[in-house]
């Protein structure tokens, strides 16, 4: 819930080792920002970064980082009851 936004600023780019949820990834800039505007409604910190697969340019959108491992997997569970059944811990 709201308590796991204290971790991090709406918005960040993510951090390498961080423990993060990647919840989706999108070629559209709009649909990553709905995406992000809808876990950031959740109260989860939300970080994104730009990856390129098979030549084309792609937006992850993350929820994180957390503390540990526990707040992670609490994370992804609200996240998957939330619709984004193909999230996932990183």
């Amino acid at each position: 819930g709201r308590r796991l936004a204290k971790f991090l600023r709406t918005g960040q780019t993510a951090k390498p080792g961080a423990r993060y949820v990647q919840v989706a990834s999108f070629n559209i800039p709009q649909n990553a920002q709905t995406t992000m505007g809808r876990l950031q409604g959740m109260g989860l910190p939300v970080a994104s970064s730009k990856v390129t697969r098979g030549g084309k340019g792609l937006q992850l959108v993350m929820a994180g980082p957390f503390a540990n491992e526990i707040e992670a997997a609490q994370a992804l569970g609200a996240i998957r009851v939330a619709g984004f059944r193909d999230a996932f811990l990183r």
